[in-house]
């Protein structure tokens, strides 16, 4: 079964010919003059009218037109039938500039989408110095999905806050399950390495939980008791996040022991820390 879309969409500049109305309207006169439609031959798609150009004026250049206005507005009709989330992806084609290069208007018609909404064809007529000309262009069509993004390019070392987050629409085949698609999995992470780009989908490899405790660095180390508390200072012998057991070094004893990180730069030597903040 292949569905129809019966959209009209005109461009239109003084023209000194006939309108693309009169032009289609004649076209398919003649046609039905030729040969009676069987019963069984499908309808052939209905055009809107289209309002009357003055004559007399000077037709305007190509470059009034595009390749690219033509799939907007393909991609417009689509969307307007079928949702935002559905996007076209235009299988190769181009208008051939000496051939198309008295251009002065365009009209989307008749757009055919297939059964599983998988593809799409649509009849594009142009107006040439009064001569209807018609392409048939094809895409399929992509489901899409909103994934969140950056904002502003984000360095190695600088925390992803809320603030740093838009959304983007992605292909639904791009998603797998290390695809990041909620903000909780950015907010609080930091680039693993480098930076990372605005609008970029991202993907579980390229962010890291920000550390409590890096490598190498200083730390505060809290022991305490009923009758005895005591700080000072260690350094730690691997990364850590809050809850982790790491190892640091007392470079006062050179003793390697083990505490459980507390907050940023902050380990506890306490007995059974964890249980107690269970």
């Amino acid at each position: 079964m292949i569905f129809f879309l019966f959209v009209l969409t005109v461009f239109s500049h003084p023209l000194g010919a006939l309108t693309l109305k009169e032009i289609v309207s004649t076209q398919k006169e003649r046609a039905a003059k030729k040969a009676e439609p069987s019963p069984h031959q499908k309808e052939t798609p209905f055009v809107a009218p289209t309002s009357s150009v003055p004559k007399g004026e000077k037709s305007s250049p190509f470059s009034s037109f595009t390749q690219k206005d033509v799939e907007i507005k393909v991609q417009d009709e689509i969307q307007k039938s079928y949702g935002d989330n559905i996007a076209v992806k235009f299988v190769s084609w181009h208008l051939p500039r000496q051939k198309f290069k008295d251009v002065s208007q365009f009209i989307v018609e008749a757009i055919e989408v297939n059964e599983q909404r998988t593809k799409i064809a649509a009849l594009v007529h142009f107006q040439i110095k009064g001569v209807l000309k018609t392409l048939k262009i094809r895409g399929r069509l992509e489901h899409m999905i909103d994934v969140p993004t950056l904002n502003r390019p984000v360095h190695y070392g600088e925390t992803i806050t809320k603030n740093d987050l838009s959304w983007t629409k992605v292909p639904g085949y791009k998603s797998n399950r290390f695809l990041i698609t909620t903000p909780e999995d950015l907010i609080g992470h930091q680039p693993r390495s480098g930076f990372l780009k605005i609008n970029v989908p991202l993907y579980q490899r390229d962010v890291e939980r920000v550390k409590d405790i890096e490598k190498g660095s200083m730390v505060t180390v809290l022991y305490k008791t009923d009758k005895l508390e005591l700080v000072t200072k260690a350094r730690a012998l691997e990364h850590g996040y809050k809850g982790d057991t790491i190892r640091i070094l007392n470079q006062d004893t050179n003793k390697i022991l083990q505490g459980a990180v507390i907050d940023v730069n902050t380990i506890s030597l306490t007995p059974y820390y964890k249980q107690d903040n269970q």
